[in-house]
């Protein structure tokens, strides 16, 4: 290995060490140019709304996972159902409050671990752990 190609590598590890992984909120996210009318179909007829969890410092979806109209968990959104379902959030079709949350797998799964999959009432009361309550818009 040639001095310029170890240069080249320790300026590639710096810029990864700098680059610091940010959550997106969901109103950041852009708008696919295209529909789905199928999946648009399915969210309306099912009553799907993003699973959107929260705790005291925010808001959190896995941008996979929604509910139905009767409480239970759909997961694993197809790209072209997670493409659809985030163009409804961004036009408005369940409300301003959803726009807010952050897409962060890991902070979801953390708070759905403690909340739902194995309650834990001590981490649901100190971090305020809750279901934020999304109602699409007739």
């Amino acid at each position: 290995m040639g001095v310029a190609s170890a240069r080249a590598r320790r300026g590639t590890e710096r810029r990864h060490l700098r680059m610091v992984w940010k959550p997106r909120r969901i109103r950041d996210l852009k708008r696919s140019d295209k529909d789905f009318p199928v999946y648009r179909e399915e969210i309306t007829t099912r009553g799907w709304v993003p699973h959107v969890l929260c705790d005291n410092e925010g808001a959190y979806w896995n941008g996979f996972t929604a509910r139905d109209r009767d409480s239970q968990l759909v997961d694993g959104l197809s790209e072209a159902g997670r493409k659809q379902m985030i163009n409804m959030i961004l036009d408005g079709y369940f409300g301003e409050e959803v726009k807010e949350a952050f897409v962060d797998d890991g902070r979801y799964w953390k708070i759905r671990d403690a909340l739902i999959t194995w309650p834990n009432q001590a981490t649901i009361a100190r971090e305020g752990l809750r279901v934020l309550e999304v109602i699409p818009r007739p």
